[in-house]
């Protein structure tokens, strides 16, 4: 009713915030996380802890990238890095480096009692990332985006599927080689048979014995040969 306010004093803070509004604030922390573009602060995604009970930093990344409509995606595919900026609101710290890319979001590291300061609920805003190529591995930028289960994880999946792919069609070629063999061998098998059958045809006119006419007429030519 307005008449006793309890507050929660953080550290060496003057300010206290009242204890509801903490506890309210803890209970948020733990649930849900909300991603806002930093220039505009308007609101990307908000992600829950039921959907994505072990969220990471790299999850973080490809929700940002798939929710915007393309505007995050990067300029050629074979980019190695995000093409945005992940800062936690609290500290204004960078989140998205590559050795934290497999950090989970809800941690005790992170949101730890004495860790946190629960008098604010923490969220992840997005820049675009706008620094050189010095400046990103100054950053330990360089290489984040190929990061175990990220873009590397898929990329091994498409290498696989292409080494599979090319698999098929060197065992589909052999087989064709192996019937195209069969065949030409069945062909040459039939030619044989068909030669042999003739030339036994041959051998078995030849065999023939002559008839008595056929035969005086033969030791006649012989004998008149002879004689000439």
């Amino acid at each position: 009713m307005g008449h006793l306010r309890v507050g929660v004093r953080v550290g060496e803070n003057d300010e206290d915030v009242s204890v509801l509004t903490y506890f309210d604030n803890v209970r948020t922390q733990w649930t849900t996380v909300s991603i806002v573009c930093g220039h505009s602060r308007e609101t990307i995604v908000v992600l829950t802890a039921d959907e994505h009970p072990e969220l990471t930093i790299v999850d973080i990344c490809r929700c940002v990238e798939e929710s915007c409509g393309g505007l995050w995606e990067p300029s050629v595919a074979t980019a190695e890095e995000w093409s945005f900026l992940l800062y936690s609101s609290s500290e204004q710290s960078l989140l998205n480096t590559k050795v934290q890319m497999n950090t989970a979001w809800w941690s005790l590291d992170r949101f730890a009692h004495h860790m946190h300061d629960y008098s604010r609920v923490v969220e992840i805003v997005v820049y675009p990332c706008e620094f050189d190529s010095e400046l990103r591995y100054e950053l330990g930028l360089m290489g984040n985006r190929w990061v175990d289960g990220g873009g590397q994880h898929e990329q091994e999946q498409q290498q696989q599927k292409d080494r599979s792919s090319l698999r098929k069609e060197q065992d589909a070629e052999y087989y064709q080689s192996l019937t195209s063999d069969r065949a030409k061998a069945q062909q040459v098998s039939h030619l044989l048979v068909v030669d042999n059958a003739s030339k036994t045809d041959e051998d078995t006119e030849a065999d023939v014995p002559l008839t008595r006419r056929q035969l005086r007429e033969a030791r006649c030519r012989f004998f008149g040969a002879s004689a000439s």
